[in-house]
């Protein structure tokens, strides 16, 4: 006969689904080169440093964020079209970056919002 403990932990565990993060996903190393770069709204701002709210979204293999807000990246899935980011929220944060990143088939834009930027590779 199996103890109650036994039976809850057994329970415990189902309730959880323990399905692989993410979801249909595979766990990979790091954020792909791919995506690495800076990335803006608009192509005018690239490379602007202001407190707007078009400035640039950076993205390397460990971390994401924006101007003066960058977030540690703690672990990364493979998704049918892109990677999902799972970070540690930097604490003066006003701004979240996104957590699932999505080329254009030419790269040349990110989740169909931003612009990549040329001349910086990584912040």
């Amino acid at each position: 006969m199996r103890s109650s403990a036994a039976v809850f932990a057994a329970l415990a565990l189902g309730a959880c689904g323990a399905s692989p993060w993410p979801r249909g996903g595979a766990l990979i190393a790091e954020i792909p080169s791919a995506f690495h770069g800076s990335w803006s709204i608009d192509p005018a701002h690239c490379n602007f440093e202001g407190d707007t709210l078009d400035n640039e979204f950076f993205v390397s293999s460990d971390t994401v964020g924006f101007h003066a807000e960058t977030h540690r990246v703690r672990k990364v899935g493979k998704i049918e079209d892109g990677v999902k980011v799972d970070y540690f929220a930097a604490a003066d944060a006003s701004r979240q970056p996104p957590v699932a990143l999505v080329l254009s088939p030419d790269g040349s834009m990110l989740n169909d919002l931003w612009h990549r930027c040329p001349g910086r590779v990584e912040k």
